[in-house]
């Protein structure tokens, strides 16, 4: 028989724990130091249209991610010059860092941002040539980064920048033309800046890219550059969703495992040589997992590489394979990619571009370079 406790015994009190974070619930952003560099999304190739749109598109969702952020896009050429890896040496680097400070300064061509004259004309809102200055185009130009009369470039502008909503470069208010990794690194080393930390657009390596970092640190030093973002567990991820976006893998809502697969063989499409392929063959096991079906990898550069792979695939029993760029795609030739699908007789998945887990990925390496501890969750 048991006997009852005695009253003078106190019951047990339920001390509440910490609140665990569930699986939806959001992180804790990691505290960037006040002086923390700047993050250069290292762009491989010059800065066209597509480019532009990916590399800005990847910049708002890492702003997104760590609010308060300096990250920029560096194209390795301007739009109108090719990509040179030699052309990086010390005349490029000062005469690039030269034009983007002069751009960033109060006045441009006797434009004086505080509402003087300019040739007479006032900014307050007179007109020149039939356009008011104060609004936001000035004879078919816009007033930020503009012309005016096609004599003046890079106008700057008082209240109506503070109007605008821009970001400039490395703090500033004044918008610019894209600038390249060169001169954007050359502008940080003469203003005494903190020494950005470069970040390599690509899944694996680029060669053009890494001989274009060569020559620049050559002329201004050591250059704080981070791993590639491949291979990675978010890659695999991103892949797999541009899969079912194509058709090719269907993807349950929860964990993005696969239910019925279409395609029943995947080719990884790559660029940047023996490196990148080693690389893309870790990325195609952990896809492999996702898909329950075979993943090889191949060379968009080397001539027969993709052939070969889906040729090994179909001779393997593989009835529906498909091709999976592992690309983000500025560092590919979307002409090139669409040639050899319709040679190999493959549907395709459209390149990662601007997936979110691309810039989470960035932000990561970045945070790592800076010894931030991350949320594991999350890298």
């Amino acid at each position: 028989m048991s006997s009852a406790a005695p009253s003078s015994t106190p019951l047990p009190v339920r001390t509440p724990g910490a609140r665990s974070r569930g699986r939806h619930r959001r992180p804790e952003l990691p505290q960037l130091p006040v002086d923390a560099p700047a993050l250069l999304l290292a762009v491989p190739g010059e800065a066209s249209a597509a480019a532009q749109q990916t590399a800005d598109e990847l910049v708002s969702l890492i702003r997104a991610e760590q609010p308060g952020i300096d990250v920029h896009a560096a194209y390795l050429a301007s739009a109108t010059g090719p990509v040179d890896a030699g052309s990086a040496g010390t005349d490029t680097v000062e005469a690039e860092a030269a034009d983007n400070e002069a751009v960033a300064g109060d006045a441009t061509g006797g434009a004086v941002a505080d509402g003087t004259a300019l040739d007479g004309t006032a900014f307050d809102g007179t007109a020149l040539d039939g356009d008011v200055l104060g609004s936001d185009v000035l004879g078919g130009a816009a007033l930020l980064g503009g012309a005016v009369d096609g004599g003046v470039d890079g106008v700057a502008v008082g209240t109506v920048a503070e109007e605008l909503p821009v970001f400039g470069f490395f703090g500033e208010s004044v918008p610019r033309e894209p600038a390249t990794l060169a001169g954007l690194l050359g502008e940080a080393h003469a203003a005494g800046r903190p020494a950005p930390i470069v970040v390599p657009l690509v899944p694996g390596t680029d060669a053009v890219l890494e001989r274009v970092l060569e020559d620049i640190s050559a002329t201004l030093g050591e250059i704080r550059v981070t791993e590639p973002l491949g291979p990675h567990p978010l890659l695999a991820e991103a892949l797999h969703v541009r899969l079912s976006e194509a058709g090719l893998a269907r993807a349950d809502r929860a964990r993005l495992f696969a239910v019925n697969t279409a395609a029943d063989g995947i080719v990884l499409v790559v660029t940047g040589g023996i490196d990148s392929l080693q690389r893309a063959e870790v990325t195609g096991v952990l896809l492999a997992a996702r898909l329950a079906v075979p993943v090889v990898a191949a060379a968009l550069d080397q001539p027969g590489s993709v052939a070969a792979a889906v040729a090994h695939l179909r001779a393997t029993g593989c009835a529906q394979p498909a091709l999976a760029p592992c690309l983000i795609g500025p560092e590919a030739d979307a002409d090139l990619l669409k040639a050899v699908a319709h040679e190999t007789d493959c549907p395709a998945s459209e390149v990662l571009g601007a997936y979110p887990t691309i810039a989470r990925l960035a932000l990561g390496h970045y945070l790592g370079a800076l010894g931030i501890d991350q949320d594991p969750t999350q890298t």
